[in-house]
């Protein structure tokens, strides 16, 4: 499944959805609906009722909504309405190329069957969001089958994104990519483990101007960068992705990097990635500066104790207070998961009580939240504690999965919604980079369906399936 732990354990619908929680169904706000269709799908036995009574009715926005829900619930039922959404019929429609993105990301049966789920989609464009989709589960895709169906097809498109598969798998990849969206690809593969990094050329062809800059200043170069050019410029713009450069250089010139790095970098998203790959690569954390815990100190803590538990907890140490002041605030509880997290890392008598008073205080989404931490903090997690550590790590953006969540999704949207209207409303993709823009599109720029792509795509749901 595509769903990160900490998505899982998000607020819980404990009856029917409420007045509010329909009415954002039905919104005219696509990250409403998405929001809404979030809620719902962490609901009990009447939430499901309600959804299987009320799915395939509405407006085509009220469906899609509906049948996001259904794939996040992933009971056999709720999966089983996406299922059929996702079947082929005699015209294409924007509720199954919708559908089609859910059922490769997220039903357990997708892409076992090759030539059964590739008769599903009607058009080249219904089969790039099926492609899409099975990137959350590469392996599906090694099947021969697949190879055999997009040769034949020759659409725009559908290579890349299966080769993109076969990155995602580990295979090896050409570095002659044929077109700007296989470079693109190509650069972002390159933080996968077992996968070599790309010649300097390779990252400068004409890359600036068609495709994102952070993609080939944040690929894994070979050789390596030299460290004093490195550090001489300025972390703006696409250059935010120096930061992952700490992969690239030699063992012994890391920790300066990192140290250079970390009093430059300002962005949420660039620290996560940059504490990250210092937890990775196992070097020193530093000591607070301040009283105010930041989220990506505790995601650099998380991947190293991956690597080394006992340093892991030593950093954590000198941060306990500022952990303690920020579980203590009347933050949400998804906001405070950091410091509880680093609790948990210490777990000294005074923060075990803290976190047992909140677990037995707490109630519905709080609780559950709640729960995997109170075992974490107990040293109860047994086999599953790794598990836990990546997800949370992976929750928080860290180091080069974090990037890869980030701009993989962006990568796909390109190829599904690029040049919409939707797009220029999105950040990510408002730039129009046409070499991008491959996958034939089935409908008009202005048509809703692509705010709903958009918003699946580009908000979190939506991983490709990465090796930890």
């Amino acid at each position: 499944m595509l769903l990160s732990a900490l998505i899982l354990l998000c607020a819980c619908v404990a009856q029917e959805p409420s007045d509010q929680l329909q009415r954002a169904l039905v919104s005219e706000e696509a990250d409403e609906r998405y929001a809404a269709a979030m809620e719902l799908a962490t609901g009990d036995a009447k939430a499901e009722k309600w959804l299987l009574r009320h799915a395939g009715k509405g407006t085509p926005e009220e469906r899609r909504t509906l049948l996001l829900a259904a794939a996040l619930m992933g009971t056999e039922d709720s999966l089983e309405l996406v299922e059929k959404a996702a079947k082929k019929g005699r015209k294409p429609t924007p509720e199954r190329a919708f559908a089609l993105v859910l059922y490769g990301s997220m039903h357990p049966e997708a892409g076992l069957n090759a030539k059964k789920d590739w008769a599903r989609a009607g058009t080249d464009f219904e089969r790039g969001c099926l492609l899409a989709g099975l990137l959350a589960q590469p392996q599906r895709l090694a099947d021969p089958d697949w190879q055999k169906m997009i040769s034949k097809k020759k659409a725009p498109g559908l290579q890349e994104i299966f080769d993109n598969g076969a990155m995602l798998r580990g295979e090896k990849w050409s570095d002659a990519p044929r077109n700007p969206s296989s470079l693109g690809a190509r650069l972002l593969s390159t933080h996968m483990p077992g996968v070599t990094g790309v010649s300097p050329e390779l990252a400068t062809v004409r890359s600036d101007s068609v495709m994102p800059s952070l993609w080939s200043v944040g690929a894994r170069h070979s050789p390596p960068r030299k460290t004093e050019d490195l550090i001489g410029q300025a972390l703006v713009d696409g250059r935010v992705a120096l930061v992952l450069s700490m992969y690239e250089v030699e063992e012994s010139k890391r920790q300066a990097l990192f140290d250079h790095f970390r009093t430059r970098t300002v962005g949420s998203l660039e620290s996560a990635w940059l504490w990250g790959a210092a937890g990775d690569l196992g070097l020193t954390l530093p000591k607070p500066n301040g009283d105010k815990l930041q989220d990506c100190v505790v995601a650099g803590i998380l991947r190293l104790g991956l690597l080394d538990f006992d340093r892991a907890q030593a950093a954590a140490d000198p941060y306990l207070p500022a952990a303690r002041k920020a579980f203590g605030s009347n933050l949400s509880m998804k906001r405070r998961l950091p410091a509880a997290i680093l609790l948990a890392f210490g777990a000294e008598d005074v923060d075990k009580t803290s976190l047992k008073s909140a677990f037995l205080a707490a109630s519905g989404s709080d609780r559950q939240i709640l729960q995997p931490i109170w075992k974490f903090a107990n040293r109860s997690l047994g086999a599953v504690r790794q598990n836990w550590l990546k997800s949370w790590s992976r929750d928080l953006g860290a180091g080069w999965i974090g990037f890869l969540d980030k701009e993989g999704p962006r990568w796909i949207a390109y190829q599904l919604v690029g040049g919409t209207v939707a797009a220029e409303g999105r950040e990510e993709i408002a730039t129009p980079y046409p070499e991008l823009q491959l996958v034939p599109k089935d409908y008009a720029g202005d048509h809703l369906l692509y705010r709903d792509l958009a918003v699946l795509l580009l908000d979190g749901v939506y991983r490709w399936g990465l090796k930890q």
